[in-house]
């Protein structure tokens, strides 16, 4: 009895340890090669977050976004990475632009049109802007 117990623990314990290094070294959702599941511009965008947040973030939150916007500003963060900031009549957007995409951050200008693609990560109440993460600009 005592031997079946503890076959059993280790084989518990086997299953545990193998499911949690498969998530662990599971392969990061490519942003860039995925169908976006909507497409908007960032002032629709941000205009339904103020309408209802709770149901704009369980529409949009965690899903991959195609909108357009105007660049407010463009900087580097303190990973070295970029982040673009797009102005909308709501409100503002922020873009984390994606650090293993090759492009060519200082050809954006200031107030010129852009298409982003990205992962919403949903609305920050404290900057009052939308963040995405994962973004690539769009031609």
């Amino acid at each position: 009895m005592k031997r079946g117990l503890i076959f059993a623990g280790i084989i518990l314990a086997l299953s545990i340890l193998i499911f949690g290094l498969y998530q662990y070294n599971k392969p990061h959702r490519d942003i860039a090669s995925s169908a976006a599941d909507y497409r908007l511009s960032a002032d629709e965008l941000f205009l339904e977050f103020e309408k209802n947040r709770a149901t704009a973030s369980s529409r949009y939150v965690d899903k991959v976004i195609t909108f357009s916007g105007i660049i407010s500003t463009v900087q580097q963060n303190q990973t070295g990475g970029y982040n673009i900031l797009l102005k909308g009549r709501q409100g503002s957007v922020n873009c984390e632009i994606d650090p293993t995409l090759n492009l060519n951050i200082e050809n954006l200008l200031e107030n010129t049109l852009v298409n982003v693609k990205g992962l919403c990560v949903g609305y920050d109440d404290l900057l009052q802007e939308l963040q995405f993460k994962k973004c690539n600009i769009m031609p």
